[in-house]
């Protein structure tokens, strides 16, 4: 494999890694292929719907879910339009969000909030596949964690963010299921991750640390940004809004964020405060998913 050289020069280093990348990328899209693509016009999966356009026998579905029409919808039109996508878009409703919440709590077995508003989009995404008849799906899962895509870590020391991003590897190593997984699990649609190859697992774990995080300009605006050697691999490949999007979290990107408002609501000030002697609850949001998750073990 041809990671960096110490004779090389840097410009050389990071053409071949990223032609590298792409090979790799291509290879397991193919090894991977589906019919249907779950979007959100964030880098990881316009990457998997850009490869799936040219190697799908027939045009690929891609399939965007949200609260409300958000910034997902309006980036995962761009890619589809961009490579001829079918684009299918279902806006979900806030009932529909608190009815899957019982399911989506049981399933992932947590009361983490940040997962539990992930899960629930993840699973209007794959219901919606499923209404549609589809048997599988690609995502883009794994890109943030080989590629050190998550931004809320950027403000801690490199040796941390190397820490938490390289146990979050090790656990994709040993198959611990993602989100997606489980729920796809559970609807009965297998779910198909390009960017979990063993081969680009390896690939990304050997590429520096500065060639994942390093200041860019994204919107206009330098920053500091994850993912930065597979956005200058597919940098001629993605339009440049998509390459150069700023990372959000996907609760906001989709809506879901709204969740955390509604179900604290349903938390009295004395329930929490009660709750919390027998929990690690940080929030009414969390005491609330918390009890869910007690009831659905009952």
């Amino acid at each position: 494999m041809n990671i960096i050289k110490k004779n090389m020069n840097p410009n050389e280093n990071v053409n071949k890694l990223a032609d590298e990348l792409v090979e790799l990328m291509k290879d397991s899209v193919k090894e991977n292929i589906a019919d249907a693509v779950l979007l959100s016009g964030g880098l990881d999966s316009s990457v998997i719907a850009c490869l799936a356009s040219e190697y799908s026998e027939s045009t690929p579905t891609a399939i965007v879910v949200a609260l409300e029409e958000g910034t997902d919808i309006h980036y995962s039109r761009l890619v589809a339009d961009t490579f001829g996508l079918e684009l299918k878009v279902k806006i979900f409703d806030v009932e529909a969000a608190k009815k899957s919440i019982p399911e989506v709590v049981r399933a992932l077995d947590t009361y983490n909030p940040m997962l539990i508003r992930f899960g629930v989009a993840m699973y209007a995404a794959l219901s919606y596949a499923k209404e549609l008849d589809f048997s599988a799906v690609m995502t883009g899962d794994g890109g943030d964690e080989l590629f050190f895509g998550y931004r809320h870590l950027f403000i801690r020391e490199q040796k941390e963010i190397e820490r938490r991003m390289g146990d979050k590897i090790r656990r994709i190593k040993e198959k611990e299921p993602l989100v997606s997984e489980t729920l796809g699990d559970l609807l009965g649609i297998d779910v198909k991750q390009p960017f979990l190859n063993t081969r680009i697992i390896e690939f990304a774990s050997k590429i520096p640390f500065e060639l994942k995080v390093r200041k860019a300009k994204t919107n206009g605006k330098e920053e500091i940004i994850g993912k930065w050697i597979l956005r200058k691999a597919f940098e001629t490949s993605l339009p440049t809004e998509i390459i150069w999007r700023r990372k959000e979290e996907t609760d906001i990107s989709r809506g879901t964020d709204k969740l955390s408002r509604i179900v604290s609501s349903r938390i009295s000030d004395a329930e929490f405060k009660q709750m919390s002697k027998v929990a690690r609850v940080a929030s009414h949001e969390e005491a609330y998913y918390y009890k869910v998750l007690k009831a659905e073990m009952k």
